[in-house]
């Protein structure tokens, strides 16, 4: 059961340039707290909009949603490692750098215990693919595997999916902590080929000012270091 908000504490931020504050909720480090969530969601927007803008095109190639699958199974943990480790697979066939240049995946979880169903969307820049060739690539690199989808998709749209695939669970609210435990340590999105190779930029843009616009915050905690430190 998740923290309730008054539970996970509040900070005050303030600006750089007019001194307002803002009460901010600090995070419990829960990856699907549906309460420090919009967070979450926030800064992996962020993350696509700079990843998708400075990625490079090339003729003929698309970005495309492509989902995965395999048979449904009961330990959720080993569930995603297999899956995970069936697309590493995919990815070393000749059929797939063929044809895919690069991409970003996550994991999804629906099902409840005894019943996990653990899969894929993967949102890929590649040629055209024909889907009973993903699908009989898939069936080999996954050990039979056969849930394929794909179609083209644009980058709003990849952006919107991702942002909802990674900060809401597709199951039952009380499976949330079995969630969590099965996807510790993992990134919230994962990104190879090229799109591995991009450089994003270390800081994220900052929330503006609702008084003054401008982007640039100090927390609590270091106003409070800077005070003391002041020479009297």
């Amino acid at each position: 059961m998740y923290l309730l908000p008054e539970e996970h504490g509040f900070t005050e931020v303030y600006c750089c340039h007019c001194g307002k504050s803002h009460t901010i909720i600090k995070q419990c480090g829960k990856r699907y707290c549906p309460y420090c969530g919009h967070i979450n969601r926030w800064r992996v927007r962020e993350r696509l909009h700079q990843l998708f803008k400075l990625m490079k095109h090339r003729r003929g190639y698309r970005l495309k949603m492509l989902t995965l699958a395999k048979q449904n199974c009961t330990d959720l943990t080993e569930g995603v490692n297999d899956v995970i480790a069936s697309f590493r697979r995919l990815r070393q066939t000749k059929f797939w750098n063929s044809h895919v240049v690069g991409g970003l995946f996550v994991v999804e979880i629906t099902g409840e215990p005894g019943d996990w169903h653990p899969h894929l969307h993967c949102f890929i820049y590649s040629l055209r693919i024909r889907w009973d060739d993903i699908r009989d690539h898939w069936h080999r690199a996954s050990n039979g595997g056969q849930s394929v989808w794909i179609a083209n998709i644009s980058n709003d749209k990849a952006i919107y999916y991702v942002t909802k695939y990674v900060t809401k669970p597709s199951t039952d609210p009380e499976y949330s902590q079995l969630l969590d435990d099965a996807m510790k340590g993992r990134r919230m999105f994962q990104r190879f080929g090229v799109f591995q190779q991009i450089k994003l930029p270390k800081r994220l843009t900052s929330k503006k000012c609702e008084a003054c616009g401008h982007t640039d915050w100090i927390t609590e905690y270091d106003l409070r270091r800077m005070t003391l430190k002041a020479p009297s």
